[in-house]
C-alpha cells in the first residue's frame, strides 16, 4: 500500500510555519545588528568626548609634559584596573593615566591630525601576570598649538587613547539580544497558534465535504449538499 501524502492542513501549516521561521529570524538578525551598531556608535561618542574633554583641559609644560585637568572626565580614570584607561602618545609627549598602572596598552600612533578611529576589540597586557583584558580603542590625533603669533609658537602633534573594557558594550548587547529573542519566540508561538486556527478554520468546507463524501460511499446519503463554497463547487 503506498504512503498517504501529507493532508492539506500539514502542507499549509508547514509552509505558513516555515515562512514565520524566516520572517521572525530576518527580523531578529536585522534588529539585532541595528541595536549593535546604535551601541557601537554610542561608545565611539563616549570615548571622543573623554579625549576632547582631556585636550580641552589639559595643558603641556615647557618640558614636553602633558598635564592633565585636575578633575578626570570620568572618575574611573583615576582607579588602577578600572576598565577604562587614556594616554597621549607622541614625539615630544608621553601620558598615561592612573587607571593604567601595570598595563601596557596597545597605542595608536600613527594617525594623521585630525583622524579619528576606533578599533577592537583588542589585548591590553596585564604585567601582574592577569589574563589579557578585552578592550576598545579609540585614537584622536591632534596638534597642540602654543604661543601663536610669537616667537615661543610651538606646534606638537600627539594621539590621544582612550580604552574602554568590553564588558559595558558586551552587557549592553547582551541583555538586548536575551529580550529581543525572548520577545521574539513569544510572538512566534502566538502567531503559530493563530495559523493554525486559520488553517482549521480555512479547512472546514474541506471536511465537510469529506463527511458527505463518506456518508454517501456507505449509502446513508445519496449525494452532497449544495451548501459549499464556489471553488468546491
Amino acid at each position: 500500500m503506498a504512503d498517504r501524502a501529507p493532508s492539506l492542513e500539514a502542507r499549509q501549516l508547514l509552509a505558513a510555519s516555515l515562512g514565520l521561521v524566516a520572517f521572525l529570524g530576518l527580523t531578529g538578525y536585522a534588529l539585532d545588528q541595528a541595536f549593535t551598531d546604535t551601541a557601537t556608535n554610542s561608545l565611539r561618542e563616549r570615548l571622543r568626548s573623554y579625549a576632547s574633554a582631556y585636550y580641552a583641559g589639559g595643558e603641556i609644560s615647557r618640558k614636553f609634559e602633558f598635564q592633565p585637568p585636575y578633575v578626570p572626565p570620568d572618575p574611573r580614570f583615576a582607579q588602577p584596573g578600572s576598565g577604562l584607561y587614556a594616554a597621549a602618545s607622541g614625539p615630544k609627549i608621553e601620558w598615561t593615566s592612573a587607571s593604567t598602572l601595570d598595563r601596557a596598552l596597545p597605542l595608536e600612533t600613527k594617525l594623521a591630525p585630525g583622524q579619528m578611529r576606533l578599533d577592537g576589540p583588542l589585548d591590553i597586557v596585564d604585567r601582574a601576570g592577569g589574563p589579557p583584558e578585552k578592550a576598545y580603542r579609540f585614537a584622536y590625533s591632534v596638534v597642540w598649538e602654543d604661543g601663536v603669533g610669537t616667537r615661543n609658537h610651538r606646534e606638537i602633534p600627539f594621539v590621544f587613547n582612550v580604552f574602554e573594557n568590553t564588558s559595558t558594550l558586551d552587557q549592553q548587547i547582551g541583555i538586548f539580544r536575551r529580550a529581543l529573542w525572548r520577545y521574539l519566540g513569544a510572538a512566534a508561538v502566538l502567531l503559530l497558534i493563530v495559523q493554525v486556527i486559520a488553517v482549521r478554520w480555512s479547512l472546514q468546507p474541506l471536511r465537510r465535504v469529506q463527511r458527505e463524501l463518506q456518508r454517501v460511499q456507505r449509502g446513508m446519503a445519496e449525494r452532497l449538499s449544495g451548501s459549499h463554497p464556489r471553488e468546491l463547487e
